[in-house]
């Protein structure tokens, strides 16, 4: 009895969800009279996500240089260089920050440098278009400049020791 009562209970269900699904219509489907059914009211939009993690700093707007080797004229202690920098306009110059750095070796150093040991020194200063660079010894190395336009959030004030070009790299994502 036990065995009949679960195959009939079985064939119950079996029944009821084969009729479930033949009067289930599909979009656009008619019914008996031959018109289609009315469409339901829009239902309420759900609750806003919680705000995401902020991502990490890019790179989209900042701009730099390849290495290039930068020849100095002069002589003594009074040499002077250019670096040719087209990006550098009016605007960065009144908003915006630009550095200098150069390869001595397989160190980086910041363009504004002092060496106390043997008073060895350079400068460096924008204008349109070129950075200018001043210096107590011949300084033809590899430079590189890098600009943050004046609307990089953080940019003047990045939470970085600009003096620090590795620091600066990663901060950036810079690629040599």
């Amino acid at each position: 009895m036990k065995t009949t009562t679960r195959i009939l209970g079985l064939a119950l269900i079996t029944m009821a969800v084969i009729v479930m699904n033949a009067c289930k219509g599909e979009k656009g489907d008619v019914g008996p009279s031959g018109t289609a059914g009315q469409t339901g009211a829009t239902g309420a939009s759900g609750a806003t996500g919680a705000t995401g993690q902020t991502g990490a700093t890019g790179t989209a707007n900042v701009i730099y240089s390849d290495w290039t080797n930068i020849t100095f004229t002069g002589s003594g202690t009074s040499w002077s260089g250019t670096i040719n920098a087209p990006k550098i306009t009016q605007e960065i110059l009144d908003k915006g920050f630009v550095k200098a750095y150069f390869k001595f070796g397989n160190q980086v150093y910041e363009g504004n440098y002092t060496n106390t040991q043997n008073g060895a020194s350079m400068y460096y200063y924008m204008a349109l278009g070129s950075i200018n660079l001043k210096s107590t010894f011949n300084a033809t190395y590899p430079w590189r400049y890098i600009i943050i336009p004046g609307g990089i959030a953080g940019g003047r004030k990045a939470a970085v020791d600009y003096s620090d070009y590795e620091a600066v790299k990663a901060y950036y994502g810079l690629k040599d």
